[in-house]
């Protein structure tokens, strides 16, 4: 039980580590590109991971690293990087958060199409669920409705294909590798794009990149930690208090407050997303 408790831990430490990351970047949209951003983020992470690798006893450069099946998971990595940022500048925060959540609904309905795996009565009920949360969320009724919450649902398409190709990759290669290649586009991206929306960067603003760059370098060893520890019956829960803590950021920052029915879709989320990744062996 300690191991579960300590795993449940580093998982919230994961998550705020996300929605933490979630919030600088919005808050930078203000005064900086998109491409600039994704460019400046990318380098300061892929500097850090060039220090943390070796700590982990691994090679910074790996062959094995050029393989297809990574390469693919780098590049739907990268595109729900993408989508997400670009979403996120055009919404709440505690919205896009929330859409992007449920990879693991999605990667259920992947899971049943691409590998034809047989999926129970029980998380078929959790995948509706999930849709109907999805759509209390999104309020397509509602007049003021904002069409860019696709945005953050394709990076949620994204992540479910990502972690579907995840399953082929090799198992020597450790996840700070991985991400270092998905770093490594992002970036690419970025700079192919930025010197046509280059915004002058103040030292402030290059201190909250730096931050951000940190969160999210220190929320992969933490998730990674925490699925290797605990149980998933007993973590999966603690991986969708990020969205908590999205909604309090959400708050604090831009006042920004979710509505009843928008409470009711991320408790539908929530709850089909936990008994997935409890029961079902295709997350």
């Amino acid at each position: 039980m300690t191991q579960n408790k300590r795993a449940a831990g580093l998982m919230v430490v994961a998550m705020t580590g996300i929605a933490v990351n979630d919030a600088i970047i919005k808050q930078l949209m203000d005064t900086i590109s998109i491409s600039q951003l994704l460019l400046l983020r990318g380098v300061c992470v892929v500097l850090v991971l060039v220090f943390l690798i070796p700590l982990f006893g691994y090679r910074v450069w790996d062959r094995r690293l050029l393989q297809g099946w990574n390469l693919l998971r780098s590049g739907c990595d990268g595109a729900g990087a993408v989508c997400y940022v670009v979403g996120l500048s055009f919404l709440a925060l505690p919205v896009a958060a929330t859409l992007a959540w449920t990879s693991p609904i999605l990667l259920t309905l992947l899971a049943v199409i691409v590998l034809r795996e047989r999926v129970n009565a029980g998380r078929w009920l959790a995948v509706i669920v999930g849709f109907a949360g999805i759509v209390l969320v999104v309020q397509p009724w509602d007049a003021h409705w904002n069409g860019f919450v696709v945005l953050p649902l394709l990076a949620a398409v994204f992540g479910a294909s990502r972690d579907l190709v995840t399953r082929y990759i090799d198992p020597r290669l450790h996840p700070l590798q991985i991400m270092l290649v998905t770093m490594v586009l992002v970036s690419l991206a970025g700079a192919v794009l930025a010197p046509f929306n280059w915004h002058p960067l103040s030292a402030s603003h290059g201190l909250w990149v730096v931050l951000s760059a940190l969160c999210l370098t220190l929320a992969l060893p933490c998730l990674v930690m925490a699925i290797r520890m605990g149980e998933l019956s007993f973590i999966a829960p603690f991986n969708f208090s990020g969205i908590l803590v999205a909604v309090a950021l959400g708050y604090l920052v831009w006042n920004d407050f979710p509505n009843l029915p928008m409470w009711l879709g991320i408790g539908l989320i929530v709850i089909a997303g936990v008994v997935i990744c409890r029961h079902g062996k295709s997350t």
